[in-house]
């Protein structure tokens, strides 16, 4: 088992002592776990980054960085890097002291600071650029000599606000990949804060998705999507099929009616806590099977196709107004499907959930 590097306990953080930007906040790091910290606009991100390395400082709760509080200890101690979407390069610096800056400032021995600074300019593949101006950096290799110098302390922990904002798509993705090596390679332990629901799924282990200052659910991305916790995180992760559904039977077998007709759900789905006879049937686009007929079936009709990264997502109509949207992974198995024509389908049903309404 993993030892944790950070573990956040109710941590809260009020404005003007009346709004609450973080509230009750709990999760833990542990060592080589990339986590990602997912949320709308608003909902405590920077704020939680800024927390944890000491530049405000919470209105309750316990920050606890290898076993250590490090609530009255000062940003420049904590020996946290971090890195914002902004990158704050020093503009009149050379790449080379840009990197260097912080180890300077900890008083590291001239032979240590160019030894330390070599190795993450030719890690990065940087090299050639040492000399250069900032100004005079591209998008990515500003983002590459940002990284190098959040790095250069070793930290033991590495907190990314937004790294990749200010990319544009194809350098995201290209950037993204090396950073998860690096990472990887390095045995880092990150927190990857983002806005950007593709990133967070494609880098963090674990995703703690946030709302309104408050923790939604924490858990791997797989789980999330086809098992979230709220609406609010269906809604979010995008599974699109929220169905409303009424209870019919508590006994031996849970059934429940709704659009898509009667189904028989695993008796697990009903949690012990639920009340009432109204329900959110969860059901994420991938849980959707298409192309094969068998006697709980659906038919539907291909009323729209849409390409994304690396699936096609293919709106199903099932009478008049409704609609499902299945997705499947671009493969060399995948049936082709066309506008217009008919589809059975049915649905994993250990994958489906049952949420409040």
């Amino acid at each position: 088992m993993r030892n944790s590097v950070l573990e956040i306990n109710r941590i809260s953080k009020n404005f003007d002592g009346k709004v609450n930007i973080l509230s009750d906040v709990t999760f833990s790091l542990f060592e080589n776990e990339i986590v990602g910290i997912l949320g709308p606009s608003g909902s405590g991100k920077s704020t939680l980054l800024r927390l944890i390395a000491g530049l405000e400082l919470p209105d309750s709760g316990i920050i606890n960085l290898n076993g250590i509080d490090v609530s009255g200890i000062a940003p420049h101690k904590r020996g946290v890097g971090l890195m914002f979407q902004d990158l704050s390069l020093f503009p009149h610096l050379n790449v080379f002291d840009n990197i260097a800056f912080g180890l300077k400032m900890d008083n590291w021995q001239q032979a240590d600071i160019k030894n330390r600074v070599d190795e993450l300019l030719s890690f990065l593949r940087i090299d050639h650029l040492q000399a250069r101006s900032t100004d005079s950096l591209s998008g990515g290799e500003s983002q590459r000599v940002a990284l190098a110098r959040a790095l250069a302390p070793n930290p033991p922990l590495l907190m990314l606000d937004e790294p990749l904002g200010s990319l544009d798509r194809k350098l995201r993705h290209e950037l993204l990949r090396e950073m998860k090596d690096l990472i990887a390679t390095m045995g880092l332990s990150v927190l990857y804060v983002t806005h950007d629901q593709e990133e967070a799924f494609s880098i963090g282990e674990r995703i703690i998705l946030l709302n309104k200052g408050s923790v939604e659910q924490i858990d791997s991305p797989i789980q999330m999507i086809t098992r979230p916790g709220s609406r609010f995180v269906a809604d979010f992760v995008g599974t699109v099929n929220m169905i409303p559904v009424e209870l019919l039977d508590r006994n031996n077998k849970i059934f429940v009616d709704g659009f898509l007709g009667v189904l028989e759900l695993p008796k697990e789905k009903l949690v012990d806590s639920y009340s009432g006879d109204k329900f959110t049937l969860i059901i994420s686009p991938y849980s959707i099977i298409l192309g094969q007929q068998t006697t709980d079936s659906l038919l539907g009709m291909i009323k729209q196709i849409n390409v994304g990264p690396g699936y096609l997502e293919y709106e199903i109509l099932l009478d008049s107004q409704n609609i499902l949207v299945a997705r499947q992974n671009i493969g060399n198995n995948s049936r082709e499907l066309k506008k217009g024509d008919s589809v059975p389908l049915r649905f994993n049903m250990d994958e489906v959930e049952l949420l409040p309404w």
